[in-house]
């Protein structure tokens, strides 16, 4: 399995990538590494982002469409309701020659099932009315002219939803892409710092990238915890990797309370803890560890929540 491998996760791969970058303005130059690797995986990052954002735009207005398409379809199928109670007052109930010309043509006289059989409903109904007028009814919304329009809103909020899942497939095929470009400039990235740096360079934490040949070690101390308040007595937790570590402890308490506890254990360098109650001040830190043991306790920092 490789050292540092490509994440699967598209917020992982990016948060990573970040780091990368990062490392490349810091100490390129210290490293002979080439401006153009940082800028280039930057500018696809950003690419890929614009992408996800577009994903994520759109997802709502496909939702908002689809909301919007069902509320017309039940106007549609209110309609024809009450255009069969206008014929059957005049025709019965029972299907006949009139009911067919009137737009039912599948020998009844129900509301169709099939949304494509209610279009045709509708659009025989305002044929019908139009050129049966004394049978219209302004009271009962029975006319041609809202059967006519109640058919082209449907035909209308049809089309907004196949456009709206038009374009999500569209966006997502672009994010895809767009995040291939990504994988593709890190692991480029990756190759070239594998000649500019030893694979027990401590450097490549510099990268947010394990040293390949780190060798077998007890991890170092996590340095520094940043605690970041997301309210409703959560907050996000990040740290910056720590020498030959694989798994992190993330241990936290009250303040005033007299042991940590570990809330999470991961692999990444960063998560969301919350189930606090606001007004608390919480306490948290890191232990960095691997199979040969854990690291001293980084430095405690202390939130207060809200």
């Amino acid at each position: 399995m490789a050292v540092n491998p490509t994440p699967t996760n598209d917020q992982q791969l990016l948060i990573l990538c970040d780091q990368v970058v990062a490392g490349c303005e810091r100490i390129g130059s210290e490293i002979g590494l080439g401006v153009e690797v940082g800028s280039r995986l930057n500018l696809a990052v950003v690419a890929a982002r614009e992408r996800l954002a577009e994903v994520k735009r759109a997802k709502p207005r496909r939702s908002k469409r689809r909301a919007e398409f069902r509320a017309l379809d039940r106007q549609g199928e209110q309609v024809i309701g009450r255009c069969r109670l206008r014929l059957a007052a005049v025709y019965g109930s029972r299907h006949n020659a009139h009911w067919k010309a009137a737009g039912f043509t599948n020998e009844s006289t129900m509301v169709p099932e099939d949304f494509a059989a209610r279009l045709k409903v509708l659009s025989g109904l305002a044929g019908y009315f139009q050129k049966q007028p004394q049978l219209e009814s302004q009271d009962m919304g029975t006319t041609a002219v809202i059967c006519g329009d109640m058919l082209e809103r449907l035909v209308a909020g049809r089309k907004a939803v196949t456009d709206s899942e038009t374009k999500l497939r569209q966006v997502v095929v672009a994010k895809r892409a767009a995040l291939q470009v990504v994988r593709t400039a890190l692991r480029e990235a990756i190759k070239i710092l594998g000649g500019l740096l030893t694979g027990d360079d401590a450097r490549w934490l510099a990268f947010g990238l394990k040293p390949p040949k780190a060798g077998a070690a007890e991890p170092r101390a996590v340095e520094s915890v940043t605690l970041t308040p997301l309210g409703g007595g959560s907050m996000e937790v990040s740290w910056p990797a720590a020498l030959h570590a694989e798994v992190y402890l993330v241990q936290a308490r009250l303040m005033g309370s007299s042991e940590f506890k570990v809330v999470k254990t991961v692999r990444a360098r960063e998560v969301e803890l919350g189930g606090w109650p606001a007004g608390q001040i919480v306490e948290v830190r890191i232990v960095a560890t691997n199979a040969l043991g854990e690291a001293v306790p980084s430095p405690v920092m202390a939130l207060w929540l809200t």
